[in-house]
């Protein structure tokens, strides 16, 4: 059926979470138009199970002249309609340029002013709607600004049997809930404290089976936790693949963590969450859309809360308050009201 519709051709290269949260727009574009996403290499094969997606094609930046003209020719011979650019970056702009098509459409991050003032160093923080919403709003369908954030589609049984190797190391103890806990952070602003974590991870420790939910770039933090822990640090997804990590996610009882990819893909795998939340906005990157008792906030609410887009090297204030004076009781107990009779 979608082979008879316009091609509709949408461009998110990054970032894991960023990438996930086009779902909802996917969905509502599908249903008018055949959809080829492009993005990055990492993403390529959880973007093609985002429900709506027809095709999934990679843009690499070390991509050779002779591979970019290949992509475009195929773009092109598909005679796009509209071409949907949610990265709108300097790279992005470049390449959509030379796809014909109809028209293009880009996503508006900042007025003209605030573009100036981020060049300056005074970043303005966007704190008034979802991401999802705002990919949305920018289709002027009519309900296309009702957020809506489909399930992935079934995963491949690779995945799933990968995630049983993986959980198979540890001896889950029976009758307890295994949670993950996603410890990283790219932007070391959003992180919570080591103590914290490791301090989390004890006091929980009799009641569920823990799992440290990362990646490549979080093995900085991983060996201070086990500084801490020693042997009873739990097993961790740090060399797994994206793949790997998503057929683990969909097997969790619950999954805390802080602001970044792996919660969003949680709540897309109807896993519950709690997730700590300092420096960015809870209206942009919480749950939004899924906001239920099963997908929780932990936060201070600080008056100097959000205080950036991403999260930052140092905190503007020098106290960084917001993440270090949340304690693991106040998360505990999140995660408890969560997982409930499961304890």
């Amino acid at each position: 059926m979608s082979e008879s519709l316009p091609t509709a051709i949408v461009i998110r290269l990054s970032a894991f979470g960023d990438v996930l949260l086009t779902a909802g727009f996917i969905h509502h574009l599908s249903r008018s138009h055949r959809v080829l996403f492009i993005t990055g290499p990492a993403y390529q094969h959880i973007a093609a199970h985002l429900p709506g997606v027809d095709e999934v094609l990679c843009l690499h930046k070390n991509d050779s002249a002779s591979q970019r003209e290949q992509l475009l020719k195929h773009l092109n011979q598909s005679h796009p309609a509209v071409v949907y650019d949610l990265q709108n970056k300097l790279r992005t702009f470049f390449f959509r340029r030379k796809i014909q098509a109809q028209r293009y459409v880009t996503l508006s991050k900042r007025t003209w002013q605030q573009g100036l003032m981020a060049l300056l160093g005074s970043d303005t923080v966007l704190d008034n709607e979802h991401q999802s919403s705002r990919y949305l709003n920018i289709l002027n369908d009519d309900g296309a600004s009702t957020p809506l954030l489909p399930d992935l589609r079934d995963l491949p049984p690779a995945w799933q049997e990968q995630a049983n190797q993986t959980l198979k190391q540890f001896a889950p103890a029976a009758g307890k809930p295994t949670v993950g806990l996603a410890f990283g952070a790219t932007h070391p602003t959003k992180g919570w404290p080591i103590a914290h974590l490791t301090g989390l991870i004890e006091m929980m420790q009799g009641e569920v089976n823990w799992i440290l939910i990362g990646g490549p770039n979080d093995l900085g933090r991983l060996e201070k936790i086990k500084a801490v822990l020693g042997g009873a640090t739990p097993i961790d997804t740090c060399h797994n693949s994206i793949e790997e990590l998503t057929g683990i996610v969909s097997q969790l009882s619950c999954l805390i963590g802080v602001d970044t990819g792996p919660m969003h893909l949680a709540r897309l795998c109807n896993v519950p969450t709690v997730t700590l939340f300092g420096p960015t906005s809870i209206k942009r990157w919480g749950p939004g859309p899924f906001s239920s008792p099963q997908h929780r906030v932990a936060s201070l609410n600080l008056p100097c809360q959000p205080c950036s887009n991403h999260g930052d090297t140092l905190c503007p204030l020098e106290h960084h308050a917001c993440m270090k004076d949340l304690q693991p009781e106040r998360v505990a107990e999140e995660a408890r009201a969560i997982l409930g009779a499961s304890l």
